[in-house]
């Protein structure tokens, strides 16, 4: 502009021809456009700092529907348990989980829902729980959940949304420990 201020224009130009096809002009229209601009570069400015954030981290976020079909799961997955986003998001949860950690979540998931039937959902609450999954080789890792529901706009709930942090090495550790244990007190009766 005048006064030094860039802006972003569209501009969209047709040439003008007479009866005998011979150019004589141009005729546009242009419009400003420097807020929808700026729109979109904050737009991928947030994308590059989610995609940094959800690539650089070492827990696992997810989001599941109702059916307990996972719908996101962040690149981490791939460091924690061998597999690619697009292979884990093609699992269903007995393919994630050991069949006792299956039934704990099961379990976990009706009683979650009779409480949201009866009218006594929270919209806060989150639940912490230890599950045991399949790794891409064939082995498990243990991992601890902080899980909460996602709700829309009237409060209903709509999907579920969870952090993932392995504990493998602890639970090992525990595990050791309580064999130890058990070793020792067997040794003095």
């Amino acid at each position: 502009r005048k006064d030094g201020v860039k802006r972003y224009i569209e501009a969209s130009v047709s040439l003008l021809q007479d009866s005998s096809g011979k150019p004589v002009g141009f005729r546009g229209i242009t419009r400003d456009v420097t807020d929808r601009k700026k729109a979109e570069k904050k737009i991928q400015e947030n994308e590059r700092q989610y995609r940094l954030l959800t690539e650089k981290m070492s827990d696992i976020v997810w989001i599941a529907d109702m059916n307990l079909k996972t719908i996101y799961i962040s690149p981490s997955v791939k460091n924690i348990l061998g597999f690619s986003q697009e292979e884990r998001l093609r699992q269903t949860l007995d393919q994630q989980l050991t069949p006792h950690s299956l039934s704990l979540v099961l379990e976990a998931l009706s009683r979650e829902l009779a409480l949201e039937k009866q009218g006594n959902g929270d919209p806060n609450r989150t639940l912490k729980m230890e599950l045991e999954y399949y790794h891409r080789n064939g082995s498990t890792r243990w991992m601890e959940l902080i899980i909460s529901g996602l709700r829309n706009d009237q409060g209903v709930l709509t999907r579920i949304h969870g952090v993932s942090r392995n504990i493998t090495d602890r639970k090992r550790a525990e595990e050791a420990l309580r064999k130890s244990e058990e070793r020792l007190r067997s040794m003095i009766q």
